[in-house]
């Protein structure tokens, strides 16, 4: 590629660019993802052992993760959308270059330009243009006040509390049923 890059180069380009966001995004979603289930398992185990200054931090650790995961969930919603848009915003442009191709052909062929309905095409293709561009702005304005209000939408300490002693109980009564189990499998024997 030289110094200055043609339009399709440049579009090219962009596209590696918002994947390579994207990716990125989706390995940090998944950093997040096992960072919650180690601090969950760091919390239960400190919970057991009755450490509360270990459980606090994992819940801490565990509280943190939950609202960057959903963050980072956020803005890789927004470059979908982000890209969507843009890939409409290129099929309207590519059509109405197409609308264009063909009204120069069929003026060729009739020797004459119908001016009046390519106008209104072209007018009809901007208004969507405007209605699309009208409702990313709505949309935008919801991200932002979805944002601020996402920080406190992670969880209580009582329902991380909650979610640790389920964890807790499930992994008791696994034991217990495999004692339970063992015990049989010992009687039998000794029968």
């Amino acid at each position: 590629m030289g110094l200055f890059k043609s339009a399709e180069e440049k579009r090219i380009e962009e596209k590696m660019l918002i994947k390579k966001a994207m990716s990125k995004i989706k390995r940090y979603i998944e950093q997040l993802n096992t960072a919650k289930t180690r601090y969950k398992e760091e919390a239960i185990k400190a919970k057991k052992q009755g450490i509360a200054s270990q459980y606090k931090l994992a819940i801490s650790g565990l509280k943190m993760a939950t609202r960057q995961s959903q963050v980072a969930e956020q803005l890789l919603l927004n470059l979908e959308l982000n890209q969507q848009t843009k890939d409409a915003s290129e099929v309207t442009r590519d059509f109405v270059s197409g609308m264009s191709t063909l009204g120069k052909e069929i003026n060729e062929l009739n020797g004459k330009i119908n001016v009046a309905r390519t106008s209104k095409k072209m007018r009809t293709a901007m208004a969507q243009s405007e209605r699309m561009r009208e409702g990313l702005e709505g949309f935008m304005d919801e991200s932002e006040m979805l944002f601020g209000s996402m920080s406190d939408d992670a969880g209580t300490d009582a329902e991380f509390d909650a979610l640790i002693m389920r964890e807790m109980e499930a992994d008791t009564a696994d034991l217990s049923e495999m004692d339970a189990e063992i015990d049989k499998l010992l009687k039998r024997a000794g029968n």
